[in-house]
């Protein structure tokens, strides 16, 4: 169902939980986090920790190496990780609303294909001019592909009175299908000066964040009536290919 802490900080190294990198200076929040379960979002540009519990048939793959190097004035860390989840959804429905004289039956069955997979490449230097003065640079970077193939067959029967078993009224089948391409990533520098008074420190800091998605969706409908109308003549067949494109930048 995904990775826990410890697999975690093993992909990552030594470096792993940087607290003192936050570069907002308590202002919103910090672009860095660890994980999340949105595999799919651009923004997620951490590892994601856990999975999505409880729903489906899961396949979970990952896999990752760090190298990390460090000395008394130089520090680096990096990081590449690999995950996918291939996530069957099987679903069998069934649903009667009842009224004055009757009924109303919808029975449905659905399969659900998704995929998720993502390549995260992270960088960390940190380097000591000297006593007193610090500079970090931080990268996280995300590429990503989500796919989903939906399949969904809807019919509705009108049962008149105590019957049980009346009239096909209506058939719904649904063949969808979404693509999306997510790149993400964020570049931090950070300047930090101690005083030589005690518990005095100046810090600054300069952020440039990117997230762009790309996706496509082909969506198909086709509804059978047994009582064809004018009205419900229009809605016989839907095909729909829907493209979106957004790229976000922050500067901070």
């Amino acid at each position: 169902q995904g990775l826990s802490w410890d697999d975690y900080q093993d992909f990552r190294g030594s470096n792993s939980f940087n607290w003192n990198d936050d570069a907002d200076f308590g202002f919103g929040g910090g672009f860095r986090y660890f994980g999340g379960n949105s595999d799919d979002d651009a923004d997620n540009l951490g590892i994601p920790i856990g999975g999505d519990r409880g729903r489906g048939f899961s396949n979970n793959a990952a896999l990752g190496a760090n190298y990390n190097y460090d000395t008394k004035k130089n520090k680096l860390s990096t990081n590449y990780y690999y995950s996918q989840i291939r996530q069957q959804l099987d679903a069998t429905r069934t649903q009667q609303n009842f009224f004055d004289g009757g009924s109303l039956l919808t029975e449905g069955q659905s399969n659900q294909i998704n995929f998720t997979g993502a390549h995260r490449a992270s960088v960390r230097y940190e380097h000591q001019i000297d006593s007193l003065q610090t500079i970090v640079f931080l990268n996280n970077t995300r590429i990503g592909l989500a796919k989903s193939d939906l399949g969904d067959t809807t019919s509705v029967f009108l049962n008149e009175g105590t019957r049980t078993d009346g009239p096909l009224t209506r058939t719904t089948r649904i063949d969808n299908t979404t693509r999306a391409n997510t790149f993400g990533t964020a570049n931090t520098l950070l300047y930090r000066l101690k005083f030589r008074k005690k518990g005095r420190l100046f810090a600054a800091s300069a952020t440039y964040q990117l997230n762009r998605s790309d996706g496509t969706a082909d969506l198909e409908s086709r509804n059978d009536f047994a009582r064809p109308t004018s009205v419900n003549t229009f809605l016989r067949d839907i095909f729909q290919l829907q493209n979106t494109a957004s790229i976000r930048s922050q500067y901070k």
